[in-house]
């Protein structure tokens, strides 16, 4: 296999806001304000490859529009519906919030109090972990390294809650990947652990909470946990990522007060009256208090329109482009692999707009609730009308002004590393050291800023506490639906820091390898490409692993600070040595040396395997003498397996396609995953 990306880390894939660079217009001039929200949705069905969309405006408790997009799915001739439920994400972390703040109003909580005040079982391998508040789960301040919930995303599992239950034991190995309280960076972790506050603070299970203090009084009718006993026909239908064509199981989220909740459009908008002061299940103080600038209490980039300013729960307090009209909206998106979702919220006028889809993204469903948003506001008088988008300016090149060589050198976001230069012309190259032939060349058109041809996105350097940050601001539009304007640090500049000589040989002896996940469920829904990290290191890019300083022989420390979303879920890389075969722990993953992976037995038409004691999946290699042979699996409940091409693309995981045959292909590779000791009987033909 030919990896032309060697470094690859496993993403969170809850809550994926707006990512640079942006998105090229199609066509010209922009959406103009008169494209209705229904016109709007149609389109992300018809040009951007979105299954369904469903969508709902509500003022003063009444629903104002409401309405739906697509196709409930690709194999069923089945209507959508104002009640058809989707997975929304991490807007689930409203449900969190909204809970804690109720404790909070109940004198049960108190937000600056320690989390350990409460979860005296929280420890980590990092004593600063004391400091860290129920305030700073809610603001993204913790300083947790972000996700750890290693089989968090199942296929129509919703005993396991893994993802959950882990959690607690999983962090007792971890550092912190910054002083609490020191910036907010996006975090899933936090929200799992003050679901757990939730629970032991109400002694109500999370869902029992949610039921009794907040969907039964927001009369939220269609609003469930995967712990809710209900028909799962109901959620809109799902598709591979990676093969559109390939309809999926219900996807189950098991970290539930982080992104595990179904719902729909019209109750997350009755959520939204939480907010509004409309229903009394939180305190007008509370409300308040969850608004805040939260993102303000530590480093951030100098305050201006954005679609990214923490408060607690929310991913925007001053939303943009409401900022503009002098109104205060907040806003939380969220996104799994199948379902995204959009919730703004104007509290003053008391309305609320939600977007569901399946498919595209919670960017996508912004620019709808933007409009659908603005729309109300001009029928309530509040504005007298909607601004068109500004045109897209033609940037212009002008000669460098002032010196930018020091800020030239390697670049690191999340699981990534970048080489950024000037060339003799004055234009900037941002270049993936992983993969050379992905470069942007930006032209430099004064005020230190440097801009793509398109005139989207701008970068620039700050100085922040004695550190280099690339910074990019980018206005992301898609033709016939909306554009949304976001500001962010894109990465941050690494010291030159050589590899320890006492390292070298052991990284040099890895490097080019791929290193396969062996802890994943046989119904990970992630299984659908190639769990594969792999590693790439040598004398050019030093002693770092993409973020990760090399430390020693087995040790590369994750060590970038970067608040907002580039420096979210990071994660030290481990290795060691078990019965003479190398391993890779990565938080709660764990990878085993590909090298030492078997090829699958070829000599008759039947063979056998068993699960180790340590309950590690297993893996083959395709051969050539399988090339095209049409395996069949036996197997008991509870387990199952996932093949793929020499590409490392999915061509069959028995928990998606329901089937126990699949056609093997040479270069390939085949998991098996199931409890300690289960037998999976092989047949070939």
């Amino acid at each position: 296999m030919k990896h032309k990306r060697l470094f690859s880390a496993m993403l969170s894939a809850l809550l994926m806001l707006p990512s640079f660079p942006a998105f090229a217009a199609e066509e010209n001039p922009l959406t103009e304000p008169s494209v209705t929200a229904q016109q709007r949705a149609q389109t992300l069905v018809e040009k951007y490859g979105v299954t369904s969309v469903q969508y709902a405006v509500m003022q003063d408790g009444a629903i104002t529009e409401s309405g739906q997009a697509g196709v409930y799915s690709r194999q069923e001739n089945r209507a959508l519906t104002k009640d058809t439920l989707y997975g929304i994400g991490s807007a689930s972390k409203l449900f969190t919030t909204a809970a804690i703040m109720q404790l909070v109003d109940d004198g049960k909580v108190k937000l600056d109090e320690p989390v350990i005040t409460y979860l005296p079982d929280f420890k980590m391998a990092d004593e600063r972990y004391r400091k860290i508040t129920v305030r700073m789960l809610l603001n993204h301040s913790s300083g947790l390294m972000g996700s750890t919930f290693n089989n968090g995303f199942l296929l129509e599992d919703t005993d396991n809650r893994e993802g959950y239950t882990s959690l607690l034991e999983d962090l007792k190995t971890q550092r912190l990947k910054a002083e609490p309280g020191a910036f907010s960076v996006y975090c899933n972790d936090g929200f799992t652990l003050a679901e757990m506050i939730v629970e032991r603070v109400s002694g109500q299970t999370f869902t029992a909470y949610l039921h009794e203090h907040l969907t039964k009084p927001l009369g939220m009718e269609h609003t469930y946990t995967p712990q809710d006993r209900f028909d799962h026909k109901e959620i809109a239908r799902g598709y591979d990522m990676m093969n559109p064509q390939q309809e999926m199981p219900t996807e189950v989220v098991s970290v539930i007060g982080t992104g595990g909740i179904y719902s729909t459009a019209e109750d997350l908008c009755r959520l939204g009256q939480a907010f509004t002061g409309e229903s009394k299940v939180l305190s007008a103080s509370a409300r308040k208090a969850t608004m805040e600038k939260e993102y303000s209490r530590g480093q951030w980039l100098p305050d201006a329109p954005n679609a990214v300013g923490y408060g607690l729960g929310w991913d925007s307090v001053q939303t943009t482009p409401f900022d503009t009209y002098g109104i205060q909206a907040v806003a939380k998106g969220g996104d799994t692999l199948q379902m995204h979702a959009q919730l703004i919220v104007i509290p003053e006028q008391k309305i609320s707009a939600a977007v569901l889809s399946s498919g595209g993204s919670s960017t996508y469903n912004s620019m709808i609730a933007t409009q659908l948003v603005l729309e109300q506001l001009k029928k309530s008088g509040k504005i007298q009308e909607i601004q068109s988008p500004a045109p897209i300016e033609t940037p212009e090149a002008k000669p460098l002004d002032q010196d930018f060589s020091p800020y030239e050198g390697q670049y690191a976001g999340m699981g990534i590393l970048y080489r950024v230069s000037l060339d003799k012309e004055g234009a900037l190259n941002i270049v993936n050291a992983y993969d050379p032939s992905a470069k942007e060349v930006l032209m430099y058109v004064g005020d230190g800023t440097f801009c793509d041809k398109t005139g989207l996105t701008r970068y620039t350097f700050q100085k922040q506490k004695d550190k280099i940050y690339l910074t990019a601001e980018a206005r992301a539009v898609l033709s016939g639906v909306g554009e949304q304007y976001s500001q962010t640090y894109a990465a941050q500049k690494l010291e030159v820091y050589p590899m320890p000589e006492d390292a070298k040989a052991a990284w040099q002896a890895r490097n080019g390898k791929a290193y396969l996940q062996v802890n994943a469920a046989y119904n990970a829904e992630g299984l659908s490409i190639l769990p594969m990290a792999g590693i790439a290191t040598d004398d050019a890019l030093g002693g770092y692993l993409a973020g990760n300083k090399i430390i020693d022989a087995n040790t590369a420390q994750a060590v970038i600070e970067i608040p907002m979303m580039a420096g979210r879920d990071q994660m030290d890389y481990v290795f060691f040595m078990e019965d003479g075969v190398e391993y890779m722990r990565a938080n709660d993953a764990l990878y085993i040396d590909s090298t030492k992976v078997p090829t699958l037995y070829a000599g008759g038409t039947h063979a056998h395997l068993t699960i180790p004691e340590n309950g590690y999946g297993r893996w083959f290699h395709v051969g050539e003498a399988l090339d095209g042979k049409t395996m069949t699996v036996t197997m008991p409940e509870k387990s199952g397996f996932a093949a793929y091409d020499a590409q490392g693309m999915g061509i069959g995981q028995s928990a998606v396609t329901g089937k126990n045959t699949v056609t093997l292909q040479k270069d390939g590779y085949l998991y098996f995953a199931a409890p300690a000791g289960t037998r999976f009987d092989l047949d070939f033909a």
